[in-house]
């Protein structure tokens, strides 16, 4: 193939998957509904008949995790939060291959490598509806580029940079940062017994990120709950760890698993990151084989792709499952890990015309697949929409029980209660306001505005009460359910009367 041909390629796939982003009406990203709540409710916040004020309050700064949250929320982009929410993942998904191909570029590598990051850019994060987090992958990436600049020709312009790139992921996301930070520390581990002076002002780097976070903490973050951060984790790393090694060892099926039910999802999950972890194989038979890339310098004496790789493996098997207030944590380190050993690999290996054609099929299948995907969702929500929610008013607060969550195996529909906020600015029982990590609190008492459980249709439990359901939601004058409930909760339901029913969705209203 002409080397333009590559150029061609790689338009053609941003192309593609820029377009993919404009299908779905309503997104298939687990959490992202309470997230556009979130933005919904800061846009509208100081609005002159806004209901948000008396059910929660807003801390923005210094809080991490807050790139989406005002790139949605703060009105930059016209066309209101969905708009605005819809161009910040056309970015994270152009951006994730853009970052790869600069990096294996400033690299040396192949660029024909950087095809299989079309494989990865609906990875865990993104589609659970991490958007923050997705969005801090590529940045991550940006910045190992920034650090194997500075680690071969080390310059102050880049020490400053490198100082405030951890600010910049603390914004979009509080793991991702922590991660950079560690990328940091072995980048001065390495340089320690070589150049112990370099090391330590390289070090120096985490100062103004260690800084902010105590300062967040100080001005009442959450790590002031509750027995605090480092007794969770010996908690955790004490009782837990043990069990979550089987877990971990599924780092071949995180991403692209969502697109079937059961074990067909991981068979296609393990098709497309299979040969990105071959060809990392193959790097390492190859520089075996004394065929490799040019050896680092004396300057350099771990190459920078080597370290990456070390810092995302080592964060996805040792970074907790969970700890109280927030989730997923590991396996979001997952699509790193896949980055890594691409970048890996494009140091050492150039492809084949016959590789590059077969690594464009699955890119094209992977496309394909997505598109399905997007298409069949969009066909099954078509129902769901402002008509089967109630008209927001001061004292309307909308409950839900979300018997049937599921589309493919993956509780998609969870959090669909939110859309009474986005698209009425109305009030739901919501996880807004509940997570450890987030600028919006609730101010509301929980018997004014529930604690939502999302599970609680599918476990029959509430805030995993062994009882069930403890009956919180009587007093609201309306529900909205999906599916049948079980056996054992059908007790909740009663005293409402059906509103309104489209498709699998009903509304139901207190009886007077």
């Amino acid at each position: 193939m002409r080397a333009h041909s590559f150029w061609v390629v790689f338009a053609i796939l941003i192309g593609l998957h820029m377009a993919l982003m404009l299908v779905p009406r309503i997104f298939p990203l687990i959490d992202l509904p309470y997230q556009l709540s979130a933005a919904t409710i800061y846009r509208f916040y100081d609005a002159p008949d806004s209901f948000f004020p008396d059910y929660y309050s807003i801390k923005v700064l210094p809080n991490p995790n807050v790139a989406h949250f005002l790139f949605c929320g703060s009105g930059i982009i016209p066309g209101g939060v969905e708009t605005a929410n819809r161009v910040f993942l056309i970015l994270c998904v152009i951006l994730l291959p853009v970052a790869t191909l600069l990096t294996l570029r400033r690299w040396g590598g192949d660029p024909w490598l950087s095809l299989p990051a079309f494989l990865l850019v609906y990875h865990y994060s993104f589609s659970w509806g991490f958007p923050g987090y997705a969005l801090a992958v590529p940045f991550v990436l940006i910045g190992a580029l920034l650090l194997g600049e500075h680690r071969r020709r080390p310059r102050a312009w880049l020490g400053c940079l490198l100082a405030l790139w951890p600010l910049l992921l603390y914004g979009m996301h509080l793991l991702a940062a922590l991660f950079f930070a560690w990328l940091l520390a072995l980048h001065a581990v390495s340089l320690l017994r070589r150049a112990p002076r370099r090391a330590f002002a390289d070090l120096a780097a985490l100062v103004p990120l260690v800084a902010l976070i105590i300062y967040w903490q100080m001005r009442g973050g959450p790590g002031n709950d509750g027995p605090g951060v480092l007794p969770e984790l010996q908690n955790y790393y004490v009782k837990h760890y043990a069990k979550s090694l089987l877990r971990r060892a599924a780092i071949f099926f995180w991403d692209n698993h969502a697109l079937l039910r059961g074990a067909a999802g991981y068979a296609v999950a393990m098709l497309f990151s299979g040969p990105i972890v071959a060809l990392a194989l193959a790097a390492v038979a190859r520089a075996n084989r004394g065929r490799a890339a040019p050896r680092p310098t004396p300057a350099e004496p771990i190459d920078i792709s080597i370290l990456l790789l070390i810092a995302a493996a080592s964060a996805y098997v040792l970074v907790p499952f969970q700890i109280p207030g927030t989730a997923h944590l590991f396996e979001r380190f997952a699509v790193l890990v896949m980055l890594a050993c691409l970048l890996y690999a494009a140091r050492h290996l150039t492809l084949s015309p016959r590789l590059r054609l077969i690594v464009l099929g699955l890119c094209l299948a992977h496309w394909g697949l997505w598109a399905e995907y997007h298409v069949d969702f969009r066909r099954q929500t078509t129902d769901f929409d402002r008509n089967i929610l109630p008209e927001a008013a001061p004292d309307t607060v909308l409950g839900a029980f979300v018997f049937d969550a599921g589309y493919r195996g993956r509780p998609i529909f969870i959090h669909f209660p939110d859309y009474f906020t986005v698209w009425k600015q109305g009030i739901s029982v919501s996880k807004v306001g509940d997570y450890r990590f987030y600028p919006i609190h609730r101010r509301a008492s929980v018997e004014r505005l529930p604690v939502y459980n999302e599970w609680i249709g599918k476990f029959g439990t509430f805030n995993g009460a062994s009882n069930g359901y403890d009956g919180d939601y009587q007093g609201l004058p309306y529900l909205l359910t999906r599916g049948s409930p079980p056996p054992e909760l059908r007790h909740a339901l009663a005293g409402y009367q059906v509103a309104r029913r489209q498709d699998d969705w009903t509304l139901l209203q207190r009886v007077p």
